[in-house]
């Protein structure tokens, strides 16, 4: 019964490895996200996507996407549509 435990997990082994890495590099890049918005490290990523969304939204660049941006404070859902 041991060897059998075992052998389940050693093959598990790589995809949580992956997992991990990738776990990371998603915390990495949204602290670089955060910093790049002027928020602290600690808020959440609505916060940042909102952020992220008045800089876009309030821009006068001629350059800037057209976005359509429906917020849903009451489910947390956040919609975005390039026109």
């Amino acid at each position: 019964m041991c060897v059998c435990v075992c052998e389940c997990c050693q093959v598990a082994v790589q995809p949580l490895s992956e997992v991990a890495e990738l776990w990371d590099r998603v915390q990495a890049a949204l602290v670089a996200l955060k910093h790049d918005c002027g928020l602290a490290p600690i808020s959440n990523i609505k916060q940042t996507i909102r952020a992220l969304l008045t800089r876009t939204l309030n821009s006068t660049d001629g350059d800037a996407p057209n976005l359509h941006v429906v917020l849903k404070d009451d489910v947390n859902d956040v919609v975005f549509s390039l026109l």
